[in-house]
């Protein structure tokens, strides 16, 4: 599953608050400014950044996570606050 969230201005801050909110529901999150890993609650995937985006590959979600629930916390995740 694939799913591009336009990149927000301060690409760090977005990064830092993804980060952040992960880490504080007992995920993990490890990258920086170009590409990264993450994973908790049964959803593991990758990101990378280019000028225009933030793509998302989500390699593993539980099977009773629907794509759309998936979907609309990656983008919640990766948005600036």
């Amino acid at each position: 599953m694939t799913i591009t969230v336009n990149r927000p201005g301060d690409i760090n801050a977005a990064l830092s608050k993804a980060s952040k909110t992960i880490k504080d529901r007992g995920g993990f999150f490890s990258g920086d400014e170009k590409s990264g890993r993450f994973g908790g609650r049964g959803v593991e995937g990758g990101y990378t950044v280019d000028s225009h985006s933030i793509v998302v590959l989500i390699n593993k979600k539980p099977l009773i996570f629907p794509p759309q629930a998936v979907e609309s916390y990656v983008r919640d995740f990766f948005k600036c606050a």
